[in-house]
């Protein structure tokens, strides 16, 4: 397939990267998401609906060339939640235009203790909704949970699994114990809660499906950001440090592996952009590329990180350097809803 990039996305490429570079660098977003203030999270959501990127009118593959340069930068807020996980669910309700008055920043709950991270899990849903619209249960590993305003609850009801809204305020929200504290976990439990309804019946099979290929294709564009990110900083250190009056990058031991990194970074890079176009296009095979591109992105960033790091040597081990954080967020990717394992059998079961 002859394939490339339109000159609107190359723009929205270049104007994220220099909007990220003067206002979201990696050094501030890190510092920020520690701090965890509500002024920075407010003023940033705002400010990421003034430039369009929340705009209904997107497609799916300009959602992933964001996805790759705010993770290059590791951008914490709710982004990533919303485009991902929340989309699908607020388009299919009519309520997808909230988003880009920036009035609404919704997370979504939908993983519980019993019945595992999976979109599509076919175990019971453990959470209740009752005949009077409250909600009564408790949701694990939830993105963003502490900066959501509200949140969009699985929940099973009379009529079947049901999708509602609950204001954070009617919830119990605790933070985990995370690695990386630019995307940060939270446990969130109700007790009856008041709700509104969202989604039900049939609806919510449709979307928990087009939610997972959507949750793997911006999965794997983060790791796209990660890897390109742990790549240059591999190949700058690599070409300005000296050793026996050399550029180390000169020597093949650590040419080769930065080397294997852009390898494996172009292959991911490919498989993603496919997925992202043949879920617009409704291609048959839209499952198989989305677990195929974001298995393979989850590889090249923890490959990329890794080499990074040997490349960098002891600086690379340091507190202060990104290295250790991009690998944090490499690691979590790899394991955000289902693992390599289950990816490969749902490849397999695709294509068989």
């Amino acid at each position: 397939m002859d394939f490339a990039l339109t000159k609107e996305q190359d723009f929205l490429r270049t104007s994220a990267r220099n909007y990220l570079g003067k206002r979201r660098p990696i050094a501030t977003n890190i510092v920020a998401a520690e701090q965890n203030s509500p002024n920075w999270l407010g003023e940033q959501w705002h400010e990421l609906c003034e430039l369009g990127w929340l705009d209904p009118d997107l497609e799916l593959l300009d959602q992933v060339i964001l996805a790759e340069e705010t993770a290059a930068e590791l951008l914490p807020g709710l982004l990533f939640s919303t485009v991902a996980l929340s989309w699908s669910t607020l388009t299919a309700a009519g309520k997808l235009a909230e988003l880009t008055t920036g009035l609404t920043r919704p997370a979504f709950a939908w993983a519980e203790s019993e019945r595992g991270t999976g979109l599509r899990s076919g175990k019971p849903i453990a959470t209740a909704l009752a005949a009077d619209g409250t909600v009564t249960g408790r949701k694990v590993l939830v993105p963003d949970a502490m900066w959501a305003d509200s949140f969009l609850v699985l929940a099973d009801g009379r009529g079947g699994p049901s999708i509602v809204r609950v204001a954070a305020s009617n919830a119990l929200v605790r933070a985990l114990s995370t690695s990386d504290h630019t995307r940060p976990l939270g446990t969130v439990e109700f007790e009856r809660a008041p709700s509104t309804p969202l989604l039900t019946g049939a609806e919510v099979g449709n979307v928990l499906s087009d939610t997972e290929l959507r949750a793997f294709v911006i999965a794997a564009a983060e790791s796209l950001g990660i890897a390109s990110r742990a790549l240059r900083i591999g190949v700058e250190h690599a070409r300005d440090r000296t050793q026996f009056g050399r550029p180390i990058g000169s020597y093949q031991g650590v040419s080769h592996a930065l080397v294997d990194s852009h390898a494996h970074l172009e292959l991911a890079r490919s498989l993603t952009y496919w997925a992202a176009t043949a879920v617009r296009v409704g291609d048959p095979l839209a499952r198989a590329a989305c677990a195929a591109a974001k298995s393979s992105a989850s590889t090249a960033a923890l490959s990329a990180c890794e080499n990074a790091i040997q490349v960098c040597g002891g600086l690379g081990m340091t507190w202060e350097h990104p290295l250790h954080r991009l690998y944090k967020r490499a690691r979590w990717l790899g394991s955000f809803l289902v693992g390599e394992s289950d990816l490969l059998a749902l490849i397999a079961a695709e294509i068989v």
